[in-house]
This record gives C-alpha cells, sequence and structure tokens, in this order.
C-alpha cells in the first residue's frame, strides 16, 4: 500500500513539474511570425524566372510533338491516297507502319508529359525551399520564436505578418 502511495505522489509531483514548465514557457515573451508562402511564391522573381524557364521547356517539347504528330498525319494520308493502288501486303506494311508511328507518337506524349511534370515539380521545389530556408534565417537573424505559414493559421493580427520581408530578401 505504502508503495502505491509513493508512486502517485512521484506522479502528482512530476505532472506539478509538468505543468509548471507549461506556464513558464507560455509566459515567455515570445516573437511569432507569420508567412504566406503562396504570396511570396508568386511575388518571387526568382519563382518567375523558373516559370520562364518552364515555358520554354514546354515550347521545345509541344515542337518535338507537332513534328511527330505531322509525320503521322503525312504517312495516314499517303495510306490513304494509295489504299486504291497498293496490293493487300503493301497495304498491310504501311498499316503497320502507321501504327508504329502512331505509337511512337503517344509515347511520345506520355513521356514528354511526365518529363514536363517532373521540371515543373522540380522548379517549384527550388522555389519553395528558397522561401523556407529565408524565412529560417530571417526568423533566427530577427530572435524569433517561431514562423509559421499563414495557410496554417485561421487568424492572427497583421503585426505578425512578416510576408512582405521575406520577399523583400529573396528579391535582393
Amino acid at each position: 500500500m505504502e508503495g502505491i502511495v509513493t508512486k502517485r505522489l512521484a506522479i502528482i509531483i512530476t505532472a506539478g513539474f509538468f505543468l509548471l514548465g507549461i506556464r513558464t514557457l507560455c509566459a515567455a515573451d515570445m516573437k511569432i511570425g507569420i508567412v504566406d508562402i503562396q504570396k511570396v511564391f508568386s511575388s518571387s522573381v526568382k519563382a518567375k524566372q523558373n516559370e520562364d524557364i518552364y515555358k520554354k521547356e514546354v515550347a521545345a517539347e509541344m515542337e518535338k510533338m507537332t513534328q511527330k504528330q505531322n509525320e503521322f498525319k503525312k504517312l495516314k494520308e499517303e495510306l490513304e491516297k494509295q489504299k486504291s493502288i497498293l496490293s493487300p501486303d503493301q497495304q498491310k506494311k504501311k498499316e503497320a507502319e502507321l501504327n508504329n508511328k502512331g505509337q511512337e507518337f503517344s509515347d511520345l506524349l506520355n513521356e514528354g508529359k511526365k518529363k514536363l511534370d517532373r521540371r515543373r515539380d522540380e522548379l517549384e521545389n527550388a522555389s519553395i525551399q528558397e522561401i523556407l530556408k529565408t524565412a529560417r534565417e530571417y526568423g533566427k537573424s530577427k530572435g524569433y520564436t517561431m514562423i509559421l505559414s499563414g495557410g496554417a493559421v485561421l487568424y492572427s493580427i497583421d503585426a505578425l505578418d512578416i510576408t512582405n520581408e521575406i520577399i523583400g530578401i529573396i528579391n535582393q
């Protein structure tokens, strides 16, 4: 019985110290900042440069796709024109060639889309990592206890918003 009382007393004392620690932590001066990451992203010069790079890569990929599509159309038109004069074997050969070109075009479309999706993700992630790094460094240098993403905060006073400061640093 004495062991149970001792354990309960130890638990009560531990809980008291724990609650005292939380109260002390909450009472400490906390400096909190909030950053609207989407606003920083859309205002970032580097993110806009990355978007331009991506658009150029999309245009180059579209050029390849257009070229393959034109080859496919040309082959299809040739087959239609020559259908009446081709022997059945030649017609099957041309149809097989047309099917191969169609498959090549389809594969190119899928491969190009995946490549562009990966590249877009890569460029966006690079911009986001830059934003996060800048916010961390700013927080450390200015003595912030924590910096939160604006998307995770339901309400805050405007004085906590440091978005424009982060935009200014990133665009230097």
